[in-house]
C-alpha cells in the first residue's frame, strides 16, 4: 500500500484523504469519515471498488494491471482513460471512454507489456505536468507525484 497518514490538505482537489481513499469513496462505502477507516478497509476498497470494479483481475500482466491500479487510486477514471490512448498510441483500435470492456480487455492482454509499461508511464508524467501547467496551485503536488509515479516503475521492474 503506497499511501498512508490522514490527509485533508486545502489545496488538494482529492479532498479528505487516508490510505488513498477519499472521504466521498469512504463515506459511500462505509457511511463515515475517512479519518475513521482501518487499513484493513482501505485494502477492502482498493480490492473491490478499485481492482475488481475495473476488471484488473482479468488482465494478464500482474505488471500492467498493477499500473493500472496504482494510478486508478491516484487519478480515478483518467487512468483507464490513459491506459485506452496507451494502446491506440501502440496501434490498438479501441474507445477511450474510461471502461475496461471487451476490446480494452483483449487488447491490455496483447499488448507488448515492456511497450505498453513506456508509454503509460511517459503519459502518466505529462498528465500530472499538465495538471499543474493547468492549476499552478497544485505544484506543490507534483514532485510527490513524480516520486509515487517513479517508485511505481522500480517497484514493477523488480517484479
Amino acid at each position: 500500500m503506497v499511501e498512508g497518514r490522514y490527509s485533508n490538505n486545502p489545496n488538494d482537489r482529492g479532498g479528505a484523504t487516508k490510505y488513498g481513499i477519499t472521504e466521498n469513496v469512504a463515506n459511500a462505502y462505509y457511511g463515515y469519515k475517512v479519518a475513521s477507516l482501518t487499513k484493513e478497509q482501505a485494502k477492502e476498497i482498493y480490492y473491490k471498488e478499485f481492482y475488481l470494479k475495473n476488471k484488473l483481475d482479468k488482465v494478464a500482466s500482474d505488471k500492467v494491471a498493477l499500473s493500472i491500479f496504482d494510478w486508478l487510486v491516484n487519478s480515478g477514471v483518467w487512468a483507464i482513460k490513459k491506459a485506452q490512448l496507451t494502446l491506440c498510441n501502440l496501434g490498438y483500435k479501441v474507445d477511450i471512454d474510461g471502461i475496461i470492456g471487451r476490446d480494452t480487455l483483449n487488447s491490455l492482454n496483447s499488448v507488448n507489456v515492456n511497450d505498453f509499461l513506456n508509454e503509460y508511464h511517459r503519459i502518466q508524467k505529462l498528465f500530472y505536468e499538465a495538471i499543474v501547467y493547468n492549476n499552478p496551485s497544485q505544484k506543490v503536488f507534483l514532485q510527490g507525484w513524480i516520486n509515487r509515479l517513479n517508485n511505481k516503475i522500480k517497484y514493477i521492474k523488480e517484479m
